[in-house]
């Protein structure tokens, strides 16, 4: 028997958050088992590039989700066609103390992170629901939301909600549905880059657990099991975490906040 069919396949995923570094990642090792994926962002020249790479596999609609007009259209896509899973890859991040960021950052950090993805969802459960099919909604968390983090309040604050918004919509539609929050630690270049505004990336060791994260959403994809961890050293993170004194902690994020 081939790989192809040792696993499900799917005939239509709604990807929103598609010009994610994650999803450019992902999207390669998914193709043999995905037919079609209609991708959402914001990004139109990373849209058209993926389009581009795969004109067989992906259709893309470039919308501002933060746009209450633009977001009619999300709507429009789950009354009109039908989809086997949901993956939502969208996400905002800013580094800083809560009251140095603007409280409008801190709106699109909790728009962004939690109540679009929430509202998303809502729709997906309402309008996708079939009687004798099982489908996923994969939604992109954080580690930040397993743990507190100095100068990433409203970022942790939203993942934590994501995460157990996620996990209680799993128990809620098991028949249906399988809903999985995964909570990698920091992952990427420009999301490092663009919350710390330009001060720094991701130390190089962020390309081998890139591929540990998008292994980890991989699996869970073709395999429908729930997991909340990438690593095995990321449960353990999270375990010990409360244990490291605060102002440990406190000193640890600042050097990462202010390093070059």
């Amino acid at each position: 028997m081939s790989k192809l069919h040792s696993y499900p396949i799917y005939e239509h995923l709604l990807v929103v958050g598609a010009t994610s570094e994650l999803f450019s990642f992902l999207v390669p090792k998914l193709i043999p088992y995905v037919k079609k994926f209609t991708c959402v962002g914001r990004d139109a020249e990373i849209l058209k590039k993926l389009e581009l790479s795969y004109p067989k596999h992906i259709e893309t609609v470039c919308l501002d989700l933060l746009n209450k007009d633009d977001f009619f259209s999300i709507q429009k896509l789950l009354s009109t066609q039908e989809y086997d899973g949901l993956l939502q890859l969208q996400g905002f991040g800013i580094y800083g103390r809560f009251e140095t960021v603007d409280f409008q950052d801190h709106e699109k950090i909790f728009n962004l992170n939690f109540t679009i993805p929430a509202k998303i969802a809502h729709l997906f459960i309402r309008l996708q629901k079939q009687p004798n099919k099982k489908k996923i909604i994969l939604n992109a968390s954080s580690l930040a939301g397993e743990v507190y983090c100095p100068y990433l309040a409203s970022y942790s604050a939203a993942k934590s909600a994501l995460t157990h918004l996620t996990k209680t919509l799993h128990i809620e539609n098991l028949e249906h549905f399988i809903c999985v929050a995964l909570c990698p630690k920091s992952f990427g270049q420009r999301f490092s880059f663009r919350a710390s505004n330009g001060k720094f990336c991701n130390d190089n060791s962020i390309n081998d657990y890139t591929k540990d994260v998008v292994d980890s959403f991989f699996k869970v994809l073709i395999q429908k099991k729930t997991k909340t961890f990438c690593t095995f050293f990321d449960w353990i993170l999270s375990k010990l975490y409360f244990f490291v004194p605060k102002i440990i902690l406190r000193r640890s994020f600042r050097h990462r906040l202010m390093r070059k």
